[in-house]
């Protein structure tokens, strides 16, 4: 029966990821319907982004304390009403208040679903069922866009949302009435301070790893695309470029989930962040658009590996040492959310001030500067090894 609940909690998180990546192209369309500004437009694309940005670390606190699942149920909740409010008749102010509530749902969801599917698996299995959610987002990313821009092209821009609405809670009325077997409060947790986290050095690395790849990502996709427009490539070619990159993500994702706890260790953490900065050298040798391309394809792996790897990293970092699992992976989430924010920010301020190569400097030198760090952690990551004796969190 937990296989269903595992299969159900993984459902929530491939709708709510399609519908994420499925506001890429349909951004335009509400934008010209609302006749939006650049300005409207980015508060608007930016809502959810800030909602998950504040609402992951308490959902995860709430997961440790009354149980992962009933706080994965409120996130469905909360992800259906977003997603209704998309299919609703549009206004700006109604449009943004989707896009929070949908975040709020998306964020928490992140949080305690992830857990969730964490206590549900055996523990021999937990490093997997915690990097699985990397590969649905990878499928999601490949096809949620072109999905949702065909769907919309043919019925209007709304529709995909309502669907994605039902299809939500389907899911989690699945979740709250599904049985699972039964499971213990698990041990007393401490609360997150700074003196336990800087014990804590699986979750250190895992944080380290999110940081390096949201910051990186959320660069790239802003000035890549830029740089390709300016270099006469039409939305086709950057659309197939990304795609490449997402199959690339979605492929190791998948290799990393099935190698688990074995790969989730500061040497590889290190490894992938060097290899990370590696193609970001190609931009700043050779103009043109093949360099570009080159660079958003090579990323797509390497971001998978540093993504995935993050999970199982803070998850068994929280049990060992004795911190709630629900509150690290939202201040695991916390850290993505904070990334994806500040990113475009300050390297669109860097790229205005020295221009894109300047950037990729600067993104070079920030995964030079980490990776030597996760490589100084790797023996008291290492000496640990995996967690597999605490109990699962109520579910």
């Amino acid at each position: 029966m937990c296989s269903r609940l595992l299969l159900t909690v993984y459902g929530l998180i491939l709708v709510g990821e399609l519908m994420w990546s499925a506001m890429v192209p349909l951004v335009p369309a509400f934008a010209r319907t609302l006749h939006l500004s650049t300005f409207e437009t980015g508060i608007l694309v930016s809502g959810t982004a800030a909602a998950v940005l504040v609402v992951s670390v308490p959902s995860g606190i709430l997961a440790d304390r009354v149980g992962a699942r009933r706080i994965a149920v409120a996130a469905s909740v909360f992800l259906a009403l977003g997603l209704a409010g998309h299919a609703l008749p549009p206004t700006f102010a109604g449009l943004f208040a989707s896009r929070v509530v949908f975040g709020i749902g998306f964020g928490a969801l992140w949080t305690a679903g992830v857990a969730l599917a964490g206590d549900l698996a055996p523990p021999e299995q937990r490093a997997r069922a915690l990097t699985l959610p990397m590969t649905i987002a990878g499928i999601a990313f490949m096809l949620g866009p072109a999905v949702a821009g065909v769907v919309a092209a043919q019925v209007g821009a709304r529709l995909p949302f309502g669907i994605a609405a039902v299809a939500v809670l389907v899911l989690g009325a699945s979740l709250a009435i599904g049985n699972a077997s039964a499971s213990t409060a698990g041990p007393e947790r401490e609360s997150i301070t700074l003196g336990r986290l800087r014990r804590a050095t699986r979750v250190q690395v895992g944080l380290a790893c999110t940081l390096v790849a949201g910051i990186s990502g959320s660069a790239l996709f802003l000035i890549v695309p830029l740089q390709l427009a300016g270099d006469g490539m039409g939305t086709v070619g950057i659309g197939v470029a990304l795609t490449a990159s997402a199959v690339g993500f979605t492929v190791l994702a998948t290799v990393v989930a099935k190698a688990g706890s074995r790969v989730a260790t500061a040497t590889v953490a290190a490894v992938a962040t060097i290899a990370l900065a590696s193609p970001m050298v190609l931009p700043i040798l050779a103009a043109g658009a093949v360099p570009l391309v080159v660079l958003l394809v090579l990323r797509g792996p390497i971001t998978a590996v540093l993504f995935g790897i993050s999970y199982p990293l803070c998850a068994e970092g929280a049990d060992e040492a004795g911190l709630g699992r629900g509150a690290i992976l939202g201040l695991l989430n916390m850290t993505w959310a904070t990334a994806a924010v500040l990113g475009p920010v300050i390297c669109g301020a860097v790229a205005q001030l020295g221009g894109y190569h300047l950037v990729y400097v600067f993104l070079i030198a920030t995964c030079l500067a980490v990776a030597p760090w996760m490589g100084l952690r790797r023996h008291a990551v290492g000496s640990a090894g995996p967690a597999t004796a605490s109990a699962p969190a109520r579910a």
